[in-house]
């Protein structure tokens, strides 16, 4: 899908109060003591700059690291420490912004969004909400939840491990567009033979939103809410211990947080978020592991260093490139002063790469020692989903592992998903190789059952850097003694 960046603009800028460029444009309408932001061409929707945003960014961060791009009607922030205070300041900066629908003047109408989602909404309902969908994400839910994201890696390879030698297999489509959406629908309590439509109808939905011209997903939009429809009112009936049924029994206050009517908004605004984050942050770790072979060797012998390989692709090329905030007042940040109902788009992809911050940011260092990204934001709006999508991506990593002998990688140029916001390959093509000796059976390597490897001694460390309340204290086994290709799982997190 190619995107106009011209045609991009409209439809931006009319979820905006319709003075609001001229007033940023124009000192006249500024008070005497603001500092104007300057203006840039970059436009971070560019679908050449896409594929490659990076040295852009360092650029923009060099040059006019808050600057106004007339081109989209926007105000970009590009440096660690201006995202980072923006995060912190839900006030100034309303999440509200998120709701707006990108996409162009010939792009089908999609259907309006009113209800009140965790992705669009400021304190204090917010907090109301996030309260209620956190129980699901408890530390015992997650323990919970890590052998199921084993158990849907293995069942999606084994697809890949069926395939005849001398095959081509996608493991955008196999790996990483399966496991986020088996993992939330599990969260939410689909059933399980309904994942795959619930699959078929995230895609649709995600395809056609921040696109322009994007596909018209209004009959995934309306088979999604007639099943979720049904779930709810089921659910009312027999409530059961998931996240839809934690929304609809939920009081706040001695009140419903969500009328019944809402929820299914709610839920596909979860399902749509968690799917293409952290479908893309597989996709583009298995890309790493299949064009750094090197890197792959040493994550395969040491497999300790799983999790500090998936933080270390959060911080150097991370799913989500941008998001959106809208000022609620004139707001000052890096020396300049930002006008009230001013879009600001904070850079995430350029943050984590600052050298204001990081020392050598455009290496990826699997060792480093100052890796505290923003890839999840920061604040009261980290995202819900950080532990949920580390495990789930770990384990995808940790699969791949096993497998990557067995598979030529195709070297495909990088192509980008066609999601404005996301970044991540949009396919992964392998041939599968002449098997080498005879097969292995799934449950065992060499004779030692997975059961009985998961019962060897583990030790507990943190990363080598401070990281949010939310991150996780990683089980790890310790390192590996030779550059072997067996699986080592590690245990659930303990979120501090």
């Amino acid at each position: 899908m190619e995107y106009d960046p011209v045609a991009f603009r409209p439809s931006l800028c009319a979820s905006v109060d319709s003075s609001r460029t001229n007033r940023t444009a124009s000192p006249s309408h500024l008070a005497e003591h603001m500092t104007q932001p300057p203006t840039t061409d970059f436009n971070p929707f560019d679908p050449v700059l896409r594929r490659d945003p990076y040295p852009r960014y360092r650029r923009l961060r060099d040059e006019t690291p808050i600057a106004f791009s007339p081109s989209i009607g926007c105000h970009l922030v590009a440096r660690f420490a201006d995202v980072e205070t923006l995060f912190l300041d839900p006030i100034g900066f309303s999440n509200a912004a998120m709701a707006s629908t990108v996409g162009g003047e010939e792009g089908p109408a999609q259907p309006e969004r009113t209800g009140r989602v965790l992705q669009t909404t400021d304190p204090p309902d917010h907090d109301a909400l996030r309260r209620i969908v956190s129980r699901g994400f408890s530390p015992r839910s997650l323990a919970a939840l890590r052998p199921r994201a084993r158990a849907a890696v293995a069942e999606a390879l084994e697809t890949v491990r069926a395939t005849a030698p001398g095959d081509v297999v996608d493991l955008v489509e196999a790996l990483s567009g399966r496991v986020p959406v088996v993992m939330i629908a599990e969260l939410l309590g689909i059933e399980r033979e309904r994942h795959e439509d619930f699959r078929r109808w995230s895609d649709a939905i995600a395809s056609s939103l921040w696109a322009a011209g994007g596909a018209d997903a209004s009959g995934a939009v309306a088979a999604l809410g007639a099943h979720l429809d049904a779930v709810v009112a089921e659910r009312q009936r027999a409530p059961r211990g998931d996240v839809i049924s934690k929304l609809i029994h939920a009081k706040e206050d001695g009140a419903g947080v969500l009328r019944p009517d809402e929820i299914p908004e709610f839920v596909t605004s979860m399902l749509v978020a968690g799917y293409e984050t952290t479908a893309n942050l597989i996709s583009t770790c298995v890309r790493l592991l299949a064009t750094k072979p090197r890197l792959a060797e040493e994550v395969a012998a040491d497999r300790a260093l799983v999790p500090a390989f998936v933080e270390e692709v959060l911080r150097h090329d991370g799913p989500v490139q941008l998001l959106m905030r809208r000022t609620t007042r004139a707001v000052e940040l890096g020396g300049v002063t930002l006008p009230g109902g001013a879009m600001v788009l904070p850079l995430l992809g350029s943050a984590n790469r600052d050298e204001r911050r990081f020392v050598d940011p455009d290496r990826f260092d699997l060792h480093r020692e100052d890796g505290a990204h923003l890839a999840f934001g920061q604040g009261v709006h980290f995202c819900l989903g950080a532990a949920l999508a580390r495990i789930e991506a770990q384990e995808a990593v940790d699969g791949v592992l096993d497998l990557l002998d067995a598979l030529e990688w195709l070297g495909d140029p990088y192509e980008p998903v066609p999601a404005l916001m996301m970044r991540g390959p949009s396919t992964l093509r392998f041939r599968r190789r002449q098997a080498r000796g005879p097969a292995r059976s799934a449950d065992t390597d060499g004779g030692v059952t997975r059961r009985s490897r998961r019962r060897q001694r583990t030790r507990t460390t943190t990363l080598p850097w401070t990281a949010p309340a939310a991150m996780c204290s990683i089980a790890r086994r310790p390192s590996a003694k030779s550059k072997t290709w067996l699986p080592t799982w590690v245990n659930a997190p303990r979120l501090q």
